[in-house]
């Protein structure tokens, strides 16, 4: 069965039902230049099969019941997913929360795809270039290119910041310390939970440090340092690079969908 599929620069003629091993080997190349020198916690890849077949790949940041579910009412086949359901270090026995995501998965014959700092770090559809996109600042990589260290030119207040932020990424920032410089001339940005990257901002000289979740630790040392920081939410910063993997996957002829979970931070 054939389909057409409107992708940048043309029509292409796919089908519209792929195996699930060729699918998983797109991801794996698409991801495989992963080659930074900070070791992953994640058990990146394929974590949970079906039965072979894809053609509807469903997209989210966690593969909570409440994700799973929604993925079975709506024909998914395939769930992609940036933080999965395996760990390295961790107890994989599948007791109570681990084992219902899992029956479910099973019970709707939906298999499981998780990349983790290979979506953070993507160059191009990586949750924060795709922030920079978004918000068309001139920003080059760092952490590992993780990150991105913005010129903004001209320096903004930080109400015209947060404004900005809220409008172009499409959310909400949940807290401010506003300990920084009134203009803001140099930003350091990190999805997440980027909080590891602050010493390295640091000297790259940052005037702000915008990333997804607080942390109780570092609040007097950004006040103490004159930072200031700006979070985001670690889910509402990690769906930007799965909206755009979306698209990559939809040249495939492939049917997907951003499956929406109400997590507050």
């Amino acid at each position: 069965m054939k389909m057409i599929v409107d992708v940048p620069g043309g029509v292409i003629y796919n089908s519209c039902m792929h195996t699930l091993e060729e699918v998983v080997h797109w991801l794996d190349d698409l991801f495989s230049f992963w080659k930074a020198p900070i070791p992953d916690a994640s058990l990146n890849g394929l974590q949970v099969e079906n039965s072979g077949r894809v053609g509807v790949v469903g997209l989210a940041v966690d593969p909570t019941l409440k994700v799973i579910e929604e993925a079975a009412r709506t024909g998914v086949h395939l769930l992609v997913v940036h933080h999965g359901l395996y760990w390295k270090g961790q107890a994989v026995l599948p007791r109570r929360d681990l084992y219902l995501r899992l029956r479910a998965l099973m019970r709707s014959d939906i298999a499981l795809y998780a990349v983790h700092l290979p979506l953070d770090a993507h160059p191009e559809i990586g949750h924060n270039a795709v922030a920079m996109q978004r918000l068309g600042w001139d920003a080059r990589p760092f952490a590992a290119d993780i990150g991105r260290i913005a010129e903004l030119d001209p320096p903004r207040d930080l109400d015209a910041l947060c404004g900005e932020l809220e409008e172009r990424l499409s959310l909400n920032v949940l807290h401010r310390w506003p300990f920084g410089p009134p203009r803001i001339r140099r930003v350091a940005y990190v999805s997440g939970s980027g909080l590891l990257a602050f010493d390295e901002a640091l000297r790259e000289r940052v005037d702000a440090f915008i990333t997804g979740e607080p942390r109780y630790s570092a609040f007097a040392r950004f006040r103490e340092l004159g930072v200031h920081g700006l979070f985001l939410g670690h889910y509402a910063t990690e769906r930007l690079g799965l909206w755009a993997l979306a698209e990559r996957m939809k040249a495939l002829g492939l049917s997907t969908r951003f499956l929406q979970d109400d997590i507050p931070l």
